[in-house]
């Protein structure tokens, strides 16, 4: 099934289910975006924004922080699907949610966008780089990769977001919708939304930079087999990197020449991850690189070989260095000499 007819389900369904309350940050809209308190109106209204305001603090409670598995997001999703109300991480968690349900699963993540403070997610893009961010011009992104962004109401090929975005704050403008444009502190120190036109945000999401939500860097990581398992859609304690982790701690670190090979791998990896996510087609060399090496590792791990992986490892390092950056093969090959005769 096509990326865009996945975005499109989850996208139908997140909108029926967070009807019921809605998000906090949109006002004076039409639909069910209405939940201005100072509506002239009915008790109804106001009961319905309270309602939506302690719900959504609830909610918060166990939102989970950047950096945190897919899988908790996941979790999330569920949650904010049963009480029915969130803004756009809240969206974007839940749509994460209804796409887990699918089967073939489709590969996807939460987009970040920092200094616009908005999220959504994107389906059938290739992974993020080794520093966690996605191409900042939507234009170069997968042709086929489509965007569910709920709280927008946005479903599209990730390469038409940036003028369908403003098509939408145009319309909510004309439409005399506001969005808090900024959160503020009050006297009292709560927050309280900094209400303006949709037309601030004109522009923006083609400017932003574009962070993968559930990238995490982490002391020690295994840049590559993480680069790869990241760009095919497995999380960051799915099991090849858990069994790969534990092969490198366990048995590589317990020995010399083990120990001087990571402090080998840790030296080049991040040039040779860089030079694949320079490529149009990194997403085949991941592809190729799990076949071909992490898949045969993880394999004899689990059936308790400590011999194999060390050796696919010490090929695939060769063999990855001389297809994808050359400049690093005297270097690399003079320390795998100085650690064979026990001089690294």
């Amino acid at each position: 099934m096509a990326n865009i007819d996945d975005a499109n389900e989850a996208y139908q369904q997140i909108i029926n289910e967070l009807a019921a309350y809605g998000s906090d940050n949109k006002r004076q809209g039409k639909g069910v975006h209405s939940l201005d308190p100072t509506d002239p109106g009915t008790e109804a209204a106001l009961i319905r924004f309270n309602a939506q305001k302690m719900k959504m603090q609830a909610v918060r409670t166990v939102r989970p922080v950047r950096g945190r598995p897919l899988a908790e997001v996941i979790a999330y999703g569920d949650t904010v699907l049963k009480e029915h109300v969130g803004n756009c991480f809240e969206y974007a968690a839940a749509a994460c949610a209804v796409l887990a349900a699918r089967r073939p699963l489709p590969v996807f993540d939460v987009v970040q966008m920092p200094a616009l403070d908005h999220a959504f997610v994107v389906i059938g893009q290739p992974g993020p780089n080794a520093q966690g961010n996605y191409p900042n011009d939507f234009g170069t992104w997968a042709a086929a990769a489509a965007i569910c962004d709920g709280w927008a109401e946005i479903c599209c090929l990730a390469t038409e977001y940036p003028a369908r975005w403003n098509l939408r704050m145009d319309n909510w403008h004309s439409n005399g919708l506001e969005v808090a444009v900024g959160d503020k502190k009050d006297a009292g120190g709560a927050w309280k939304n900094n209400w303006g036109a949709p037309t601030e945000y004109r522009d923006q999401v083609q400017n932003d930079t574009k962070e993968s939500y559930t990238w995490r860097r982490e002391n020690g990581c295994c840049f590559i087999t993480t680069a790869t398992c990241l760009a095919l859609g497995l999380d960051d304690d799915c099991h090849d990197l858990t069994a790969l982790r534990g092969f490198r701690d366990r048995v590589m670190r317990g020995s010399v020449a083990g120990a001087a090979d990571v402090d080998i791998y840790y030296a080049i990896a991040p040039e040779i991850v860089a030079a694949i996510d320079a490529r149009p087609d990194r997403l085949e060399c991941y592809e190729r690189i799990h076949g071909c090496f992490i898949a045969p590792a993880v394999a004899a791990c689990d059936r308790g070989d400590d011999v194999l992986p060390h050796r696919i490892f010490g090929a695939a390092l060769l063999e990855l260095a001389e297809a994808y950056a050359p400049r690093v093969l005297p270097g690399l090959r003079a320390r795998l000499a100085r650690r064979a005769t026990g001089d690294a």
